[in-house]
């Protein structure tokens, strides 16, 4: 399976990331649909939506481009961005209808649905969960506390939280109230693009709390989106265990005695952000060297242009 990643800013290139970035969201950033694509987004939304437990619609912010640090947002709805991935993956459920010329290309174009993605580092073990999966696949890899950003949860009045709160809110609703931010680092906006990924961009950020792994499993079990994940495992932060991360993900196997306290015969390879934030992850720790020599062995993982 390729693994392809569009890079929007890469913040830690340099081995200096940010612990903030800036997102400046203004509503005259939207795009315009006519009614023929509002009608033909409506109709895919609700052919495939209502057999798919927990999705909803909700407004989001689209990212429109990046100065430095400053994140230029705009008004998207997650319906918009479900819809395009949709017709990007050529999805079977809307195999045989019949949709506007065009309507893929302009809404790969003009949709572009934020995240916050985060790997939650304690006691010098970062933080795997496995998803149950769903209708088309079975259980894979990901990094509990990310999820879209919503305009509803991150807006104080007009203006959009700040970084920290952004990344907290997601960090709460999965894992509960035990992963207090001590530290923040802003990675990147990197977008996943194979067909069988998200195809989204995503602010990547690495959190450091001083909970304990066996505090962040407690309050867990009683967060509110507890359910999302049904094994949480902390990995060692070494250069052998990432390295064997990335392996597993890619290839599906990898040294059970490098990933100790992953279940690794229980989930099917991993989401392909989750791939990629390792690999950060493993670039900020140890350097670009040890990042070059992972990524080389991978010819399957590859970086696209950068830019919309």
């Amino acid at each position: 399976m390729p693994y392809t990643y569009r890079v929007w800013s890469d913040f830690g290139a340099d081995g200096v990331a940010p612990e903030a970035v800036t997102l400046d969201y203004r509503t005259e950033r939207s795009y315009t649909l006519s009614e023929s694509d509002v009608s033909a987004i409506d109709d895919a939304w609700t052919s495939v939506a209502g057999d798919e437990d927990g999705l909803y619609d909700s407004p989001g912010f689209g990212l429109v481009g990046i100065d430095d640090t400053r994140l230029r947002l705009g008004p998207t709805r997650f319906k918009h961005h479900f819809v395009r991935r949709l017709l990007v993956a050529e999805h079977a459920d809307l195999a045989g209808r019949d949709y506007p010329d065009g309507l893929r290309r302009r809404l790969r174009k003009a949709v572009h649905l934020l995240s916050s993605f985060v790997a939650v580092v304690a006691d010098g073990s970062v933080l795997l969960g496995i998803k149950p999966g769903g209708v088309d696949g079975g259980p894979f890899l990901s990094l509990p506390g990310s999820g879209y950003l919503d305009r509803e949860a991150d807006m104080v009045g007009d203006e959009t939280a700040p970084t920290s709160a952004v990344v907290s809110r997601e960090l709460r609703e999965e894992l509960g109230t035990a992963t207090a931010i001590e530290r923040i680092r802003c990675l990147g906006v990197f977008e996943d693009t194979d067909p069988a990924s998200h195809l989204n961009p995503a602010l990547f950020s690495v959190v450091t709390t001083g909970e304990s792994p066996a505090a962040i499993r407690r309050a867990a079990r009683r967060a509110r989106d507890a359910d999302e994940f049904v094994h949480l495992a902390f990995v060692p932060i070494t250069e052998t265990a990432l390295a064997s991360t990335v392996r597993l993900g890619v290839n599906g196997t990898a040294s059970a005695a490098d990933l100790d306290g992953l279940p690794v015969d229980r989930f099917e390879g991993m989401s392909h952000k989750t791939l990629l934030l390792v690999l950060l992850l493993g670039r900020q720790r140890f350097g670009a060297e040890w990042f070059s020599e992972v990524y080389d062995e991978q010819p399957s993982i590859r970086f696209e242009n950068h830019g919309p």
